[in-house]
């Protein structure tokens, strides 16, 4: 497989969407690759995919979701979700961003569409990443001086409340976030996959 081209994000840029595509992404002292290939030979699909970078260029800011349906439906979602990226492209919190997220999802989800999703903030100068789980498969991290893979999990106590559920299946829903400190070299995975449980958390 050869190596995807790669673009140099710029300051206040938002790149991204649902159609076919293989790249790679540089900003703000992180390099991403983006595979999504839409079912068949739709022009848009179901797996939406975003990268933002602040004014300053120390905030990035990444979004992978798999929105329930296919075609133009979805398509118009992507467009939604680029104008929510860009509201929040110089907020290093992303709480808010997650909430409205959920709420947008909530408004859509009486016609049946639902999402899950992994959103991830990278502050630069202190290479942490914040990340967020809705629902999606847990992320996979190498980390280069150990060599080795393992989840991507928070290590907090199990509690009985149902959180990190898909994007739009209840209106209030708390999304936990954790924290992860990144070392040169360390590679971070997320995937599209299908839906398989609520967590408990």
């Amino acid at each position: 497989m050869s190596t995807p081209a790669t673009q140099q994000m710029q300051c206040m840029e938002v790149w991204g969407g649902s159609q076919l595509t293989s790249r790679g992404v540089a900003f703000g002292g992180l390099d991403a690759w983006v595979y999504s290939k839409p079912y068949g030979n739709a022009q848009h699909g179901g797996d939406v995919y975003y990268a933002s970078s602040c004014a300053t260029g120390r905030i990035s800011r990444l979004l992978l979701a798999d929105v329930s349906g296919h075609g133009t439906p979805v398509a118009a979602t992507a467009a939604d979700l680029r104008t929510l990226m860009r509201r929040f492209v110089n907020r290093l919190d992303q709480t808010e961003f997650v909430r409205l997220l959920n709420q947008q999802f909530a408004v859509m989800s009486k016609a049946g569409t639902f999402a899950t999703a992994i959103v991830a903030t990278f502050f630069e100068p202190s290479r942490r990443m914040t990340i967020c789980n809705a629902g999606h498969p847990r992320p996979l991290i190498f980390r280069a001086a150990q060599k080795k893979w393992d989840f991507l999990s928070h290590d907090g106590k199990a509690s009985k409340a149902l959180c990190n559920i898909p994007l739009g299946l209840l209106e209030m829903s708390d999304y936990e976030q954790f924290d992860v400190e990144l070392e040169p070299g360390d590679c971070v995975l997320s995937y599209y996959g299908r839906f398989d449980g609520i967590e408990r958390c």
